[in-house]
């Protein structure tokens, strides 16, 4: 009773020499498998990094241009087109693994597009390509045990009512020297969101819930308030601790306090107990975790997911203020008509574009 008839599950497992994808739907169950071939661990590291490369861009913009569109119809064709063109189906539920868990299915190419010449700089439009994302609506998960927990799950929604959080860091109070040497030095490096703000703003301006800026958006008014909001809105950096995941964290702004540090770690979100039916972490790297085997991501989202949330929408990358702020709120626009929650980003990132 999990998968209804229009949804394809695809879990994704790396071995030595071949990558073997579970295809899952309400009628079969096959297993695709995907030969490694030399350097496709080296080719999909090269493909994420480059969807972040502003300046490689800015330089050699037709040969980026031409390098992405083979690269993602290659992907699609090598890792997604076996499983769903066999299935007719609208949603796609995926479980990476490996190096497969920093990959956004949702930028696979269906089909090529005509290259640039070399050298050139006009032409360029990414807008129109024919993106995995505009016919499916896509989600993630970290394995098909925790799916089935959380569908297993009562609804534990307490309300629609959002919490957002949007801190400063360079004006807020300056961290106490009796605070971990560590803390200190990470703050220093921190400059403030200035999109979050404006985020936020535009949520207080149309939804229900409580709207905390500056120095009022620190770790004590969250865990206080936390248990009492259906959706938690958190626009702050992230911090990815690669060597011990359950330190990765949400930064809040410093009001000194004594009781606690305002860096929310993964293992004190893991023992929150939450109502909510859905965090937004509109924050930094909040996606990217040290990579387990067997285990997916271990990251600040997952933490979440152990406090009961069933509901995660996440960056995988330090985000342009200006887009995140254009998509998150159009999401929230399609929540509010009613979209469920995979459409509701599908249709945002396709209004972005």
């Amino acid at each position: 009773g999990i998968l209804d008839s229009s949804t394809t599950f695809i879990e994704y497992f790396e071995g030595e020499k071949a990558i073997y994808a579970f295809v899952i739907t309400k009628q079969d169950v096959s297993v695709e498998v995907i030969v490694k071939d030399e350097g496709l661990q080296f080719k999909l590291q090269n493909f994420q990094k480059s969807l972040m490369d502003h300046d490689n861009y800015a330089k050699q913009t037709a040969v980026v241009y031409n390098t992405f569109i083979q690269d993602a119809h290659y992907f699609y064709q090598k890792l997604v087109q076996g499983a769903i063109t066999k299935n007719k189906t609208a949603r796609l539920i995926i479980v990476p693994d490996g190096v497969l868990s920093y990959l956004p299915f949702e930028v696979l190419l269906q089909k090529t597009t005509p290259l640039l010449k070399q050298g050139a700089n006009v032409g360029v439009d990414f807008s129109n390509l024919p993106y995995l994302v505009r016919d499916y609506k896509i989600s993630y998960n970290y394995s098909g045990t925790i799916l089935m927990a959380q569908q297993a799950k009562p609804k534990n929604s307490i309300n629609g009512n959002i919490l957002a959080l949007a801190p400063y860091y360079t004006s807020s109070k300056a961290p106490p020297n009796w605070r971990e040497k560590r803390i200190l030095k990470l703050r220093n490096l921190l400059v403030d969101l200035s999109g979050t703000v404006n985020e936020v703003t535009n949520l207080e301006n149309c939804y229900e819930g409580q709207f905390y800026f500056g120095q009022q958006a620190n770790e004590t008014i969250f865990k206080k308030a936390a248990y009492n909001y259906g959706i938690l809105h958190l626009a702050m950096h992230g911090f990815v601790d690669q060597n011990n995941p359950d330190y990765s964290a949400l930064i809040l702004a410093e009001d000194q306090a004594k009781e606690e540090d305002n860096i929310l770690y993964s293992y004190e979100i893991k023992q929150l107990e939450l109502q909510t039916n859905l965090v937004v972490l509109s924050a930094c790297e909040t996606g990217i975790g040290k990579y387990q085997r067997g285990e997916g991501v271990v990251s600040i989202g997952r933490s979440f997911m152990y406090a009961g949330v069933p509901s995660l929408l996440m960056t995988l990358w330090s985000l342009n203020d200006h887009s995140g702020t254009v998509i998150i709120e159009q999401f929230y626009k399609n929540l509010s008509i009613g979209m469920e929650k995979d459409e509701a980003i599908r249709q945002a990132k396709l209004f972005y574009l």
